[in-house]
């Protein structure tokens, strides 16, 4: 999985391997190391959520995504997107894609 920060967008690019592993175990993420402490991406399924939202919490970053995009996702879409209102009078995009160019044909 890549993990991409650009302005006020946060992209996860997933190769079509990734995205099947993904759906199986529900979670995965990504950890850059800093030496004693690590900062990590998360992308977790949440059948709870009825829209994408994310928290913050011990250097972790999760994106928290509703069952159903899944099967958005499988059938038609490359991805999805929300934008988050933050409290700042900001926005924060979300962004879940497949990386194309890493897939292989299944």
């Amino acid at each position: 999985m890549k993990v991409r920060i650009e302005d006020q967008q946060i992209i996860f690019r997933l190769s079509e391997e990734e995205r099947l592993q993904f759906m199986q175990d529900r979670r995965m993420e990504v950890s850059l190391n800093l030496g004693k402490k690590a900062l990590t991406f998360a992308i977790v399924l949440d059948a709870k959520k009825k829209a994408m939202d994310f928290k913050y919490k011990k250097n972790t970053f999760s994106v928290l995504i509703p069952d159903y995009y899944m099967e958005k996702w499988t059938k038609l879409k490359v991805g999805f997107e929300e934008v988050i209102e933050l409290p700042n009078e900001e926005e924060l995009e979300l962004i879940v894609e497949k990386d194309l160019r890493r897939s292989k044909k299944v």
